[in-house]
């Protein structure tokens, strides 16, 4: 039982750490965005939101950075739910549990990322047919 609240405990110290990072990325490229003028008076110029949304998510440590908070998370989630409903399990049910949960997750991020795609196929396919017929009806 200790040693799980010490996992727990290292685990809520580096989630804390990793939303620290998140938070001083977040504050670091908005300043860029400041200093490149594509923020004035806290409010986003319209015509440079693309660019604005590449400075803050476009980088790969912006990535690594949500990936380790995201990941944090998940393990703080993890050790929270094992010490409050499941305290008492062998280690061989802890992993058992442990495995059951990761396979959900990557069996939720499979169907949403294919759900995703499917969704801009079907738009792209639209887009498409709607030029056509608007192509059709002009020429």
């Amino acid at each position: 039982m200790a040693m799980g609240l010490n996992y727990l405990g290292i685990s809520a110290i580096s989630t804390a750490l990793s939303f620290s990072g998140l938070q001083l990325w977040t504050e670091i490229s908005l300043d860029k965005l400041w200093t490149e003028g594509l923020i004035t008076e806290n409010f986003f110029n319209t015509e440079n939101a693309s660019r604005a949304f590449d400075v803050l998510f476009g980088s790969y440590a912006a990535a690594a950075i949500l990936v380790n908070f995201v990941l944090n998370v998940f393990v703080l989630l993890i050790l929270s739910l094992k010490t409050i409903f499941f305290s008492e399990l062998y280690p061989s049910e802890t992993r058992k549990l442990l495995e059951r949960l990761i396979n959900y997750v990557i069996y939720k991020g499979k169907i949403w990322w294919f759900s995703r795609k499917v969704q801009q196929d079907w738009h792209r396919r639209v887009d498409v047919f709607m030029q056509d017929c608007k192509n059709r009806t002009s020429g």
